[in-house]
């Protein structure tokens, strides 16, 4: 479940906001604003997203977990295919991120399936995914992003996307 809130911080309680930051299934989104909701008698997609630009830069790197080598091979394939389009190679590595990286995450989600995934665009790109080949698809959805715009930005905001068909 997310929790969209238009403002910079999510203003309550403490106690509220600590045990809405606590509870496993709510995330938290600020600064976004809903821009569209659709569905026929059931919301089946929300569009949402924050202003301005996530926009690459050459110290972007791209982090992966540790020990993880589906994912491993997923960044350095991110990376190499980011330098075959944009003639600059982001670093594929392990570490905490920064400000300005892509992160590749495995998150369980049943509702995204084996070839879904989320992408959140703000000040660092979050990629989570059930699976390496949910993450791996992810990666394409960000190639062809950048590719459409003006210095690859990213606009900010959240991408949830599935296929209705598995392959």
């Amino acid at each position: 479940m997310y929790l969209i809130h238009r403002r910079d911080e999510f203003r309550a309680a403490k106690t509220i906001i600590e045990q809405v930051k606590n509870t496993p299934n709510i995330e938290l989104l600020t600064p976004y604003e809903v821009h569209k909701i659709s569905g026929d008698g059931i919301i089946e997609n929300i569009v949402y997203g924050s202003k301005g630009n996530f926009v690459p830069s050459e110290a972007m790197r791209i982090i992966y977990p540790e020990k993880n080598e589906a994912l491993k091979k997923t960044a350095f394939q991110f990376a190499k295919d980011y330098y075959a389009m944009f003639n600059t190679e982001p670093e594929a590595v392990t570490g905490k991120a920064k400000k300005g990286d892509i992160v590749l995450s495995i998150k369980k989600d049943k509702a995204l399936g084996t070839e879904g995934y989320t992408i959140k665009i703000c000040d660092k790109v979050e990629v989570t995914a059930p699976t390496a080949e949910g993450l791996f698809w992810a990666t394409r959805t960000l190639l062809q992003m950048a590719e459409q715009n003006s210095g690859q930005a990213l606009p900010k905001g959240v991408i949830r996307d599935y296929p209705d068909y598995a392959l």
